[in-house]
């Protein structure tokens, strides 16, 4: 009985009072109140309960009950019962924004065309594959033809793991109003540049050097590589942050585990591309660590949601203080050519709450659409006011 309720007491818990040290007593106590009763009136009687003199018609009314049982989970499943049922409001954007918005309207950038996943294990394995991608997730300004006799507009390549696919709005905003010929290459849990000692998923590590070749092969003078990964996780601390991953491979071939060590090498793989780069006359943008919010589905304000206030927006500050003091550290020790973007700055002006974060993020940690699209002026103007190189732009 213990095992049976503990679970549900636990899950009523997380969405109506929490879990914290102050409601571990009570929370025990009716899971033992209630396993208490469950075994005094419904176990017990069950067991002594003489269902028939001939044990297979026992047996013939447990199967019948398991039978009758499982059909009415199936069409409870079937008649979408839950969305009837649930009296509060989505813990979460994910459930009124599929993926599949963040896809470019006229163009064929789109999530199932430019953002590889663990669905699709093996990116594409020759280069001439690699480039037909790399056209099919472009887009140049309207108005502005392939004609290689004219000057083609600068390009805008955004790069990295999913929120790089997260921050597509942005970039059409760089096509729009910018006039920037865009492109956009993703692979979900996989940070670029390429690391000094690799990925723990060697498909990381593929996908990343492959990428990473393809945009020195390719751009120019005056072009621009956004950079954007999910810093928090990829080089948080696990002593002082949650929801950080360890896939960043130290000097002996195991994962680094300290944040410190982490950001180190994260540095030292940025600053040998952006001077890779440099030579080639192409400017490096690295968007900045954003706000995020581990406990977003559980600090939606509902009636039955009686958790103190204090407690999101204690969360809120905490994070947004890891990301501020991650961006300074980047900022600080990153090569002078690679140009830190702040994002938080632009996404909450006025210094960011738990309201404010259930506007603007699709999810725990990825932009939503129109989140995403309040940065779209100010890095406009960002990377508008980049130093642009001396040297001529290929025609």
């Amino acid at each position: 009985g213990l095992y049976l309720w503990h679970w549900p007491v636990l899950v009523i818990s997380r969405w109506t009072i929490g879990i914290a040290w102050w409601t571990v007593p009570i929370q025990v106590a009716l899971m033992i109140a209630l396993a208490m009763a469950s075994y005094r009136w419904v176990e017990q009687p069950l067991r002594r309960m003489r269902w028939s003199a001939r044990s297979w018609i026992t047996i013939s009314y447990g199967l019948l009950s398991v039978m009758v049982v499982a059909a009415l989970l199936g069409w409870a499943d079937r008649a979408n019962l839950e969305s009837r049922l649930f009296l509060g409001r989505r813990g979460g954007r994910e459930t009124i924004e599929p993926w599949t918005a963040k896809a470019i309207a006229g163009t064929t950038i789109t999530p199932d065309h430019c953002e590889s996943n663990h669905r699709k294990q093996e990116i594409p394995p020759g280069r001439d594959v690699l480039e037909r991608v790399v056209a099919s997730c472009s887009a140049r300004p309207a108005g502005v033809s392939e004609d290689s006799r004219l000057p083609s507009p600068p390009r805008a390549f955004l790069v990295g793991d999913s929120h790089a696919m997260a921050l597509s709005p942005v970039q059409e905003h760089l096509l729009r109003a910018g006039g920037f010929h865009i492109s956009l290459l993703a692979r979900t849990g996989c940070p670029f540049p390429a690391l000094p000692h690799g990925h723990s998923d060697p498909s990381c590590t593929r996908f990343v050097a492959r990428a990473e070749r393809y945009l020195l092969d390719h751009l120019g003078p005056g072009d621009v590589v956004v950079i954007t990964n999910y810093l928090l996780s990829h080089l948080g601390d696990p002593d002082g942050l949650r929801d950080t991953r360890n896939d960043i491979l130290a000097a002996d071939g195991r994962p680094a585990w300290s944040g410190e060590a982490k950001v180190e090498l994260y540095i030292k793989a940025l600053n040998r591309f952006s001077a890779l780069a440099a030579r080639r006359g192409v400017a490096v943008v690295l968007v900045g660590a954003g706000p995020r919010h581990p406990d977003i589905r559980t600090c939606i304000p509902d009636w039955f949601n009686l958790q103190h206030s204090m407690t999101c927006e204690r969360t809120v500050a905490r994070e947004l203080a890891a990301a501020q003091a991650l961006n300074r550290r980047l900022a600080r020790d990153l090569r002078s050519n690679v140009h830190v973007y702040d994002p938080i700055a632009a996404l909450c002006p006025k210094g960011c709450n738990n309201e404010d974060l259930l506007k603007i993020l699709r999810d725990t940690d990825h932009l939503s659409v129109p989140g995403a699209r309040r940065l779209g002026p100010s890095f406009l103007r960002f990377v508008r006011g980049l130093p642009t190189p001396a040297a001529p732009r290929r025609g």
